[in-house]
């Protein structure tokens, strides 16, 4: 299920508490023993409609009676007139007063009740709630992930923000801590690879336009196990061409997308202020209902779902990586689960690679080839090549072994996979576009496991075109 926990700040003012944040007021010589602390989180807890406050009674507490009104009110809550909430026994109470009004002035009052009956003194604690323009949500939260949205009203224009552990929180406001900003009106926040039944904690600093620090956050984090929340495992099988990844739902995940690409490609799109500004939930859910548009997203209403994504760039430890979105079972988003893979190791004992070429019925634009590799070829490149152009690059100095092989994969020019099947192994080309009685190589440049880093050795054959 989704974890969501929803926070504002404190403003850092001067009204926040007075001197006597637990005082004791209008006592009363026949008033009882037992006494209550009022604690605020000074660092989270208010913000601008409410406010968390934990009552503590002493031990000889038999009773505790609290409210929340105005600094005028005192009278009130002491003759009982002020609405007001009575619970028994000593155990400490956290208690959310809502519904109230942004950069306002409350007062909370708490008084403890002895073994007599008797009411002790009361307590008090001033509160100034926060700027409704201001808002730091944790959106989502799974065993291995947290989600934030910050929103900033334009008396705000920056908030400095990190995401460590207990014991950051001076070093972050000291500055000994790289912390990432938020400039204007807000931004998407995620970490996607926390461990699972962990603290963390979630600190910003926000600015005024004066260049002032307004407020400060202190927000913990608590990551849930493994077994309380939609979950998803991933397998798969790939080369450095093309694999099948498979995606396995659990833990009551009732349907997913996942958003699959090499592994940096998404950065800019998710995160630019000009694009989705690091809401990547609401970006993945809008791309869920434009298939025919984008090729990286794929869905499933809560089967397993086999994704075949190749790898153009053809190479060995080629890193990807899959956002997934997970739905609970009553279909609200839960958060996102991410995985980072790669192609495989280069193999230093992967078999040469080998390809034929068989020209036929040459014509004036070209001929026709038959190309064919082996077993041990997991694709080759294959065009027709200038004979005159080629011969002069491979009289130059530059020239290497790997030259032909490189240029082709560079240009974009010809390749074909061998899936191991008969059309993978064996395929034929029609060179159509030649000049008449022009010299020409029917090339091949196959690769084996290793991709471009593993090149066979190159074929050619040499033609000339017919005369008109």
């Amino acid at each position: 299920m989704s974890k969501i926990a929803n926070f504002t700040f404190l403003a850092v003012l001067p009204l926040l508490c007075a001197a006597g944040c637990n005082k004791s007021e209008y006592a009363d010589p026949i008033q009882g023993t037992a006494t209550v602390a009022i604690d605020v989180d000074r660092n989270f807890a208010i913000d601008s409609s409410s406010v968390t406050v934990t009552f503590t009674p002493s031990e000889n507490s038999t009773g505790l009676r609290y409210a929340i009104g105005l600094a005028e009110d005192i009278a009130g809550f002491k003759d009982g007139s002020l609405n007001s909430t009575t619970v028994e026994g000593n155990q400490q109470q956290i208690v959310t007063f809502t519904d109230l009004q942004p950069i306002s002035l409350y007062t909370v009052y708490a008084v403890a009740t002895d073994q007599f009956g008797k009411e002790g003194e009361i307590a008090s604690a001033k509160i100034v709630t926060d700027d409704s323009g201001i808002l730091i949500e944790n959106s989502f939260l799974l065993p291995t992930s947290a989600i934030f949205n910050i929103q900033l009203s334009s008396n705000y224009p920056r908030a400095y923000y990190y995401f460590g552990q207990d014991g950051d929180f001076d070093a972050f406001l000291s500055g000994e801590l790289l912390a990432d900003s938020v400039e204007y009106s807000g931004k998407g926040l995620y970490w996607l690879n926390l461990e699972p039944e962990t603290d963390y904690k979630f600190f910003a600093k926000v600015i005024d336009r004066k260049g002032n620090t307004a407020k400060l956050v202190n927000m913990p984090i608590h990551t849930p196990a493994v077994s309380e929340c939609p979950d998803m495992d991933l397998e798969f099988v790939n080369n450095v061409y093309t694999g099948t990844y498979t995606f396995t739902p659990s833990n009551g995940c009732g349907r997913f997308s996942v958003l699959l690409d090499q592994k940096g490609t998404m950065d800019a799109m998710i995160n630019n202020s000009s694009s989705w500004n690091g809401h990547i939930v609401e970006m993945i859910q809008t791309w869920e209902y434009e298939d025919e548009m984008i090729t990286n997203v794929f869905e499933s209403e809560g089967e397993v779902l086999d994704v075949v994504r190749t790898t153009p760039s053809l190479t060995c430890e080629t890193y990807l990586e899959a956002y997934v979105l997970m739905y609970d079972e009553s279909g609200e988003p839960a958060g996102i689960k991410y995985f980072t893979f790669n192609t495989p190791e280069f193999d230093e004992n992967a078999p040469e690679a080998k390809a034929a070429i068989k020209v036929e019925n040459i014509s004036t634009a070209g001929a026709i080839y038959y190309y064919s590799v082996d077993e041990n070829t997991l694709g080759c490149m294959y065009d027709t090549v200038d004979a005159e152009w080629y011969d002069e690059q491979a009289a130059s100095g530059d020239f290497t072994e790997d030259f032909l092989g490189n240029t082709l994969f560079s240009q974009g020019y010809y390749f074909h996979y061998n899936d191991g099947t008969e059309s993978g192994m064996n395929w034929t080309f029609a060179e159509t576009i030649g000049q008449p009685g022009t010299r020409y190589y029917a090339a091949a440049c196959p690769m084996n496991a290793n991709g471009i880093d593993g090149w066979g050795e190159t074929v050619l054959v040499e033609y000339t075109t017919l005369a008109e």
